[in-house]
């Protein structure tokens, strides 16, 4: 089990520190793009600046790059299982998918000639979706406050519900001949009294 644990702290480790870097990646892409339009024979700079979703991208990265640091500061000092690292992995979360939502959508508000800030655009909210997945990658298989490994919440999740289950009143109905049949009056048993 200890083995587990600490593999299990290797990998969250490892995502975090690619989270981090792609959370940095995506809000250095968007905030280099920038293209040249000339139309009628004057030239426009559009830069990322121009679109407000596009700024909150910057933000959203910078806020998440911040979260992200926090939380590998706190993983590798506090053992990894705190509520705070909980809540920044959260608060990293959000603000790198809702980021992401902004920028794809505001993509479509671009005119013809700006392909290029169209394609970074893109880019940086594809970056930061693989960081959003990161994020989650190291939020499962960190280790829970209790010691556990939290990819095997099975266990602790079915023991409970299945303890739970046999307490429940035996029905008026005859007993079940064979093991199938008790299982089924037990599920039946045990979604009736859920609904």
């Amino acid at each position: 089990m200890a083995g587990k644990m600490e593999g299990a702290k290797a990998v969250s480790l490892a995502f975090r520190m690619v989270a981090l870097a792609l959370s940095v990646a995506a809000a250095v892409v968007m905030g280099t793009a920038s293209q040249l339009i000339i139309n009628s024979g004057r030239g426009t700079v559009v830069s990322y600046s121009d679109y407000s979703a596009l700024v909150y991208f910057v933000v959203g990265s910078v806020i998440s790059v911040v979260c992200g640091a926090l939380a590998l500061y706190l993983f590798v000092h506090r053992g990894g299982g705190s509520l705070a690292v909980s809540l920044l992995d959260t608060a990293a979360l959000a603000v790198l998918f809702s980021a992401s939502g902004a920028a794809l959508a505001s993509r479509r508000c671009f005119v013809d000639g700006e392909d290029t800030f169209r394609w970074r655009t893109g880019t940086a909210a594809a970056i930061s979706m693989c960081a959003a997945a990161a994020v989650s990658v190291a939020a499962l298989t960190r280790e829970t406050p209790r010691g556990g490994f939290s990819l095997e919440w099975e266990a602790e999740v079915e023991a409970p519900a299945q303890a739970a289950v046999e307490a429940l009143p035996a029905s008026t109905d005859a007993p079940a001949p064979n093991a199938r049949q008790r299982q089924l009056r037990r599920m039946r048993l045990a979604t009736s009294t859920i609904r």
